[in-house]
């Protein structure tokens, strides 16, 4: 009997986050359980706790992060160009210009785009720091 109670809130569970506009992911659900562990029906009836959250960025959020990590690398280039740091400017440069050359082809470049200019660009950094 058991085993049909928890199956049965399971499954509603199940339904419930199939249906949810956002993706939940794997550690939301997992943290999840975790508060409700051994209380199926109040995790059932709770389960709006977990479903309709916002989990991916949207498309105007994705452009505000590349022109916000792109003004910042600009600056960059302009101090590395006064200190005269050549070769890793023309490092830098060439991230930024592939960043912005993906972010021109459409919408759905914005997130590669801004993520090639957060993780590429410093790593290029930390790496020369690291010399």
């Amino acid at each position: 009997m058991l085993l049909q109670t928890r199956n049965k809130h399971a499954r509603k569970i199940s339904e419930e986050v199939i249906r949810s506009n956002f993706p939940v992911t794997k550690g939301q659900l997992t943290a999840y359980l975790k508060e409700y562990d051994g209380k199926p029906g109040l995790a059932q009836r709770n389960c709006f706790e977990l479903i309709n959250i916002q989990t991916t960025s949207t498309i105007i959020e994705e452009k505000e992060a590349f022109y916000c990590l792109g003004s910042g690398y600009e600056r960059a280039l302009l101090v590395l160009k006064r200190i005269k740091v050549w070769t890793l400017e023309k490092l830098v440069r060439s991230t930024v210009d592939r960043a912005n050359d993906i972010f021109r082809n459409g919408n759905d470049s914005a997130c590669k785009a801004a993520l090639i200019l957060r993780k590429e660009v410093m790593d290029e950094i930390l790496t020369w720091h690291s010399i």
